[in-house]
């Protein structure tokens, strides 16, 4: 039962995001990145350190992947999502190294 409500969850989101407009895409993407710091979050304070490095990882790549999509235009915007995305990735790298959940 687990295996087919997991299977039901995939091709949702799936679904979702093959017909997603830009905006909701990047919307799922940040939720999909706060989630898994917020699961690394409780795998740090239980002390499972593998858990918290893969869904460190998750995050880690989500917001690298975001950083990586931006355009090459030299605009405000532009510029101040970059510095917010090194941002969110320096946090990550050090909250994991420290397993530290204020850098996180």
């Amino acid at each position: 039962m687990n295996k087919g409500i997991s299977a039901y969850k995939k091709n949702s989101t799936e679904s979702t995001v093959a017909y997603a407009d830009p905006h909701k895409l990047i919307d799922m993407l940040l939720s999909a990145g706060i989630d898994n710091i917020s699961k690394a979050i409780g795998h740090i304070n239980r002390k499972e350190i593998q858990q918290k490095g893969e869904c460190l990882t998750k995050a880690f790549d989500i917001i690298q992947a975001l950083k990586q999509s931006l355009s090459e235009d030299d605009n405000e915007m532009r510029n101040n999502l970059f510095d917010l995305y090194e941002f969110a990735i320096e946090s990550i790298m050090k909250g994991n190294l420290k397993s530290d959940v204020v850098l996180l």
